[in-house]
């Protein structure tokens, strides 16, 4: 499994949204290195009760998406 630390560039969103939900991808942290709480469709949002982003569990940050 490929980890990679959550920098918010493109590149990351680009790999997070292709790669995620297979299953070879951990997302951790920048600050505390804990894997991140990654929504980005229904059924994430009603397991994690949040709205399409990524947040870090330990709250050091919050990216939340729009999708219009």
């Amino acid at each position: 499994m490929e980890k990679i630390i959550y920098d918010g560039k493109l590149e990351a969103m680009n790999k997070i949204f292709g790669e995620y939900h297979k299953g070879e991808l951990s997302v951790v942290c920048p600050k505390c290195q804990e894997e991140v709480i990654v929504v980005l469709d229904v059924s994430d949002i009603e397991e994690h009760q949040k709205a399409p982003g990524i947040y870090c569990p330990n709250g050091h940050f919050w990216s939340v998406f729009n999708y219009r």
